[in-house]
């Protein structure tokens, strides 16, 4: 479901600017949270899709463009427990998730594609790592753009 979510804003790509950084679209993934579990659903989830973040933008950048600052500013639609605040998330990527590629060979832009994720650990960025930093690490797997976990504190990340 994720990476159809990608593929359906397909015309966003990487570019190139004039001081020869790249800028990329990067989607940010809300997981519905359960807070009786403290957990992150990974099958219920928002996205937000940043069209152009450059690489030097770090992820108190990112966070800024779309979270609000306190609990007390207005809320994202779906933060129905007011856990999704820039001072109260961790923003994560799932190490080595790949797509089968299988399935994706042949596929055409409306056809659903089954994607398998590699059970693994989560890494979390701290909120001066750029972008480029995150994506320079070599277990992390750019599906077809940057994909990033906006994580409460106190949660569990998804599970899968």
């Amino acid at each position: 479901v994720l990476f159809e979510k990608q593929r359906a804003v397909r015309g966003h790509l990487p570019a190139v600017d004039e001081a020869g950084g790249l800028t990329w679209p990067v989607m940010l993934v809300y997981p519905e949270v359960d807070a009786a579990s403290r957990s992150c659903s990974s099958a219920v989830y928002t996205v937000d899709l940043l069209e152009a973040v450059h690489e030097s933008a770090t992820v108190a950048d990112m966070l800024a463009m779309v979270l609000p600052e306190e609990e007390s500013m207005q809320r994202l639609p779906v933060d129905v427990l007011g856990v999704f605040t820039r001072s109260r998330v961790r923003v994560a990527y799932k190490k080595e998730w790949v797509a089968v590629q299988e399935s994706l060979e042949g596929a055409s832009d409306d056809e659903e594609v089954d994607i398998d994720e590699v059970e693994g650990s989560w890494v979390y960025a701290k909120p001066g790592d750029s972008l480029g930093k995150i994506l320079q690490q070599r277990d992390y797997v750019i599906p077809l753009f940057p994909v990033l976990y906006v994580i409460p504190d106190d949660f569990l990340p998804p599970a899968r």
